[in-house]
């Protein structure tokens, strides 16, 4: 007999089937692979399962709730072919509206791979393909203290990252036009600048709630694609304990900086007045 232990919401009395629900319990194997022809094999037939998965999710969404919706599985299911920027369908249609920020918006803030694909289109900063995925909390060190983006900010910091592609550091360092307000040892820089303020890029996730890195990671592991435990998420890197949530502020403080000395305080109240970005 199974004994359970709660608060009473009702005085009546009630009759029929009752459930419980208790965690899910992940195993995690670890073997060492001996064919690595076939191990490539079947990480390329996750991926293309992967894909048309979140093909088949985008058009649900279209036709349930829009192309907004959709936009969100096709941007997954562009990062999960890991193509290059121009043979993304709607590259040509994001052109047309990073050019618009340049005439129209003050600042514009572009994350995870749309910070990626700016950084390409503005300052033809190549993305670099990444041998396994950057998955986890990562520790970050503030590279420029006294910009306004990293106000308050302790000098290390933690940030989530999910994403199979980098940066070319070296291209990065060679432009004079972008500043690297924040970056790690392990993830590569994180927070990057113009001068202005004008455009901003994050390369990362401090927007995620505590369990999302949890539920992508499940869902991989539910899906039999391969995929390592995230980094410094979970307590002793054990899944089946809670993770840790150690960003949340510092994610509340980059938007609450960006919206409040670019967004609030900088931007003209005539926009007519606003002076357009060299193109």
């Amino acid at each position: 007999m199974i004994t359970i232990q709660g608060k009473g919401v009702s005085a009546g009395v009630g009759v029929g089937p009752l459930y419980y629900y208790r965690r899910a319990t992940a195993e995690i194997k670890r073997y060492t692979v001996e064919d690595t022809d076939a191990e490539w094999h079947r990480f390329k037939g996750a991926q293309t399962g992967a894909v048309e998965q979140l093909g088949q999710l985008a058009e649900q969404a279209r036709a349930e709730a829009g192309d907004e919706a959709a936009m969100l599985f096709e941007t997954h299911q562009m990062m999960a072919e890991d193509l290059d920027y121009e043979d993304v369908d709607y590259w040509d249609e994001l052109c047309t509206i990073m050019d618009y920020t340049k005439e129209n918006v003050y600042s514009t803030i572009h994350l995870c791979w749309g910070a990626l694909a700016g950084l390409y289109y503005h300052f033809g900063i190549p993305k670099v393909h990444l041998p396994e995925k950057m998955f986890g909390v990562f520790e970050h060190r503030v590279t420029r203290p006294s910009n306004p983006l990293v106000r308050g900010f302790d000098e290390v910091f933690y940030a989530p990252h999910s994403r199979w592609a980098g940066l070319d550091r070296a291209a990065i360092d060679a432009c004079p036009d972008l500043r690297v307000l924040a970056e790690s040892d392990a993830a590569g820089p994180m927070l990057l600048s113009t001068e202005s303020g004008r455009q901003i890029f994050v390369i990362g996730h401090p927007e995620y709630d505590k369990y999302t890195l949890d539920a992508e990671y499940k869902r991989d592991v539910k899906a039999g694609k391969p995929i390592n435990v995230p980094c410094n998420y979970y307590p002793a890197d054990d899944p089946t304990r809670d993770p840790l949530f150690r960003w949340r502020a510092h994610g509340y403080l980059l938007y609450t900086n960006w919206l409040n000395y670019y967004v609030y305080q900088d931007t003209p109240y005539d926009l007519n007045h606003l002076e357009a970005l060299e193109k």
